[in-house]
């Protein structure tokens, strides 16, 4: 991490409950880094890139270590990929991914990934032109069978493969360059300096303010494995009673907002409900947690075409289909907590009118109708 003007510090802190933490070393790399990225495959932490104090030397070195306290860390050479800080690193489909990150002159657009980090030759290039603009101080998570990249004031993005990047642009929501998101009982979460950000689909965002407690010396650019290893699950990481601070009714999508007053169980996700289902506040476990399911792949409507399930195919999730040609209308599948898919919308034949007698025609027989694929006959 950075702490005051032209000093990087070069220690490790590690803690089993989040409350208590130890520091394992003051010597971890070759020299004293912040703006590294961080990730976790297999059995290793990985801390990726960083630069100096003075933002003069840019790292692509690779670090790792299997040592639950960090006290020891392998190098496992550099140059894979260019130099950077500022950047993002996750896992993902059994890949360690590192995307965009700040090298003078400025920021990159680039996204790499490896399946065994440990050695430089396994690493590959996935795309370098992933965002609409270059960007720097963001971070990524994993939701819903997507990577997500959430920073730089304003963008939300996410992907399903690393190479192909859909731009999500939120609405009333700034978010802080320094925070970290992360994925918990079926939402995305933002924490960052006095705020928590909470979201449904990366789209619309409900902010709260939470108070932190001073648990070591103040810095920025710091990061942490243990928030990546636990997937943000840990009963003494986050106590979500403490963010419950608001006693109106707030939608997060279909997600009553009371209902985070507590965390559903691992397995489980938030009721796709109305608020009238918790109408005086006093909500139970049993109110707003249902067993999380999926629903599996849907099977296309009559006359649509197949359904796209971007988000994925579990409780609460929508797929969203159109109509084959000749066909209008279209509408969205919705996987129910009793593990089927209630359909709303459908595709309906066009229809051509009524055709009219052709020239020299004395009949015409449109009894099956004038939609399409249908037929009129005529006699002369």
């Amino acid at each position: 991490g950075y702490q005051n003007k032209n000093f990087a510090l070069n220690d490790v802190l590690w803690s089993t409950d989040g409350v208590s933490w130890t520091q394992s070393t003051t010597a971890a790399f070759s020299w004293p880094r912040w703006q590294m990225g961080c990730g976790v495959l297999g059995s290793r932490a990985y801390v990726v890139g960083g630069v100096d104090a003075t933002w003069s030397q840019y790292s692509s070195e690779v670090y790792s270590t299997a040592d639950p306290t960090g006290a020891t860390w392998t190098l496992h050479g550099s140059g894979a990929f260019p130099g950077r800080a500022s950047h993002a690193v996750t896992t993902f489909q059994g890949r360690l991914w590192v995307i965009g990150g700040y090298n003078q002159p400025g920021n990159l657009n680039d996204v790499y990934s490896s399946n065994d980090p440990t050695q430089s030759s396994k690493w590959s290039l996935a795309t370098s032109s992933a965002f609409e603009r270059t960007y720097s101080r963001m971070f990524a998570t994993v939701h819903r069978g997507k990577m997500w990249v959430i920073g730089n004031d304003v963008e939300v993005y996410s992907s399903s493969n690393g190479v192909s990047w859909t731009g999500v642009y939120s609405t009333g929501r700034t978010f802080a360059a320094e925070g970290v998101p992360f994925s918990m009982s079926g939402l995305l979460w933002h924490l960052d300096s006095g705020t928590c950000t909470v979201s449904l689909d990366g789209m619309q965002w409900s902010t709260f303010s939470q108070t932190a407690e001073t648990l070591y010396s103040p810095r920025m650019g710091m990061v942490g494995a243990n928030l990546l290893t636990t997937g943000g699950r840990s009963s003494n990481w986050l106590s979500l009673p403490q963010y419950a601070l608001t006693t109106e009714y707030k939608l997060v999508a279909n997600v009553a907002f009371r209902c985070l007053s507590f965390a559903c169980p691992e397995g489980t996700v938030y009721k796709s409900f109305t608020v009238s289902a918790c109408p005086s506040g006093t909500c139970t476990q049993g109110d707003c947690c249902a067993q999380l399911v999926d629903c599996g792949t849907p099977s296309a409507p009559v006359n649509a075409g197949t359904p796209s399930c971007s988000l994925g195919t579990t409780t609460g999730l929508s797929c969203s289909f159109g109509c084959l040609t000749g066909y209008t209308g279209g509408g969205k599948l919705t996987c129910m907590e009793t593990a089927f898919w209630n359909r709303t919308g459908s595709c309906t034949a066009l229809s051509c009118g009524y055709p009219g007698l052709p020239s020299n025609a004395n009949s015409l027989n449109c009894a099956s109708g004038t939609t399409y694929g249908q037929s009129c006959t005529f006699g002369c």
